[in-house]
């Protein structure tokens, strides 16, 4: 085998294996949070964007409250795997009290797994 086999082995050969959380909405319910593949992240990211005018020109900044709710949106299934949310729940997510503890509790899980290291790495 050449170097670049065990290069390609160690890269885009790897199992897809994504780090998940289960979460309690109440008592009998509960999603799974699952850690975002790259093509999820990025459009959680570009979706995020707004333009902002600065004096030296315009800009895009990040919108905290949109990127946690399309993090949920992206994210969240059911214990089956099954999606729970999607673009259409974005109005609604955005539009809640300030005070939805379960969007929090979710949209927290959710914006961790967005910047998942590799344990070795958080080591050093």
């Amino acid at each position: 085998m050449s170097i670049k086999d065990d290069i390609r082995k160690e890269t885009v050969g790897k199992s897809k294996d994504f780090k998940k959380k289960e979460i309690k909405i109440n008592d009998k319910l509960s999603v799974v949070v699952k850690e975002p593949s790259v093509a999820q992240r990025t459009k959680i990211l570009q979706k995020s964007k707004v333009q902002s005018a600065q004096a030296n020109g315009d800009f895009d900044t990040i919108d905290t409250g949109k990127m946690q709710a399309y993090a949920v949106i992206e994210c969240t299934y059911t214990p089956d795997g099954e999606k729970v949310f999607d673009e259409a729940d974005l109005d609604s997510m955005l539009n809640s009290p300030s005070t939805a503890k379960w969007l929090d509790k979710v949209g927290e899980v959710a914006l961790n797994l967005l910047n998942v290291q590799d344990e070795e790495e958080v080591k050093n």
